[in-house]
């Protein structure tokens, strides 16, 4: 089903009771959202969350997690989080947290806070078959300051692009990254990449997007998309 909600201020109690559950498409404008004992915001299997000038804090587990539990709630596992200005923090855990599903996520303009200094995790979990839970997490930003690490496990991987004037400060283990003209990435430790991507994928364009701040990247010469870097 659909819910549309604008305004209001809403508070959860006790485990597994986010702030927000989509096993659905939910749009918010204007809420306020606190989760005391779990995520800020969940979504399970192919369904939606998109919210506009929102402010949600998840004290528990993580911010956001984009999942799929094969419980029956949900089908598919193609996860959308949207969020357009506004806030979102987490307390403890990942700030955004993809298994046993892919997550894309796109933000414009969003106030970030990860206690935990980790931006996107995604991993195993105990939800579906081993060797096939992994989570793929894609994740878009426009216009907007990222800060905190990214990291996959051997079974996962993310996906980030960053656009229109945003910037990444941390550090990235075992994801892939787009950087536009107008982009900038910022090593915070040293680094190691699937893919890496710069305008015109020319080796120029590479110190003007990326600071190094004496740090090092590593990335996988075997990939296609890498041949440009010529190992």
């Amino acid at each position: 089903g659909t819910i549309l909600a604008r305004g209001g201020t809403y508070k959860t109690a006790g485990d597994g009771s986010p702030g927000i559950y989509s096993t659905g498409r939910i749009v918010v404008s204007n809420g306020v959202f606190e989760a005391t004992g779990s995520e800020a915001a969940v979504i399970e299997g192919q369904n939606s969350i998109a919210l506009v000038d929102c402010t949600l804090v998840g004290h528990k587990l993580c911010g956001a997690m984009l999942y799929q539990s094969f419980s029956g709630d949900a089908e598919g596992r193609e996860s959308h989080f949207t969020m357009r200005g506004g806030a979102l923090s987490a307390l403890e855990g990942p700030l955004f947290r993809v298994t046993n599903a892919k997550g894309i996520i796109a933000l414009t303009g969003v106030k970030l806070s990860a206690a935990s200094g980790i931006l996107v995790c995604a991993n195993t979990g105990r939800w579906g078959h081993t060797g096939s839970n992994g989570g793929h997490a894609l994740l878009t930003a426009d216009n907007q300051m990222l800060a905190g690490d990214l990291a996959a496990d051997d079974a996962s991987r993310i996906d980030v692009s960053l656009t229109k004037g945003s910037t990444l400060n941390g550090r990235v283990q075992g994801a892939s990254v787009a950087i536009d003209a107008s982009s900038t990435w910022s090593l915070t430790a040293d680094s190691s990449v699937r893919a890496l991507s710069v305008p015109e994928n020319r080796v120029g364009p590479v110190v003007a997007r990326i600071v190094g701040n004496g740090h090092t990247i590593r990335y996988d010469a075997s990939l296609a998309a890498n041949a440009w870097l010529r190992g």
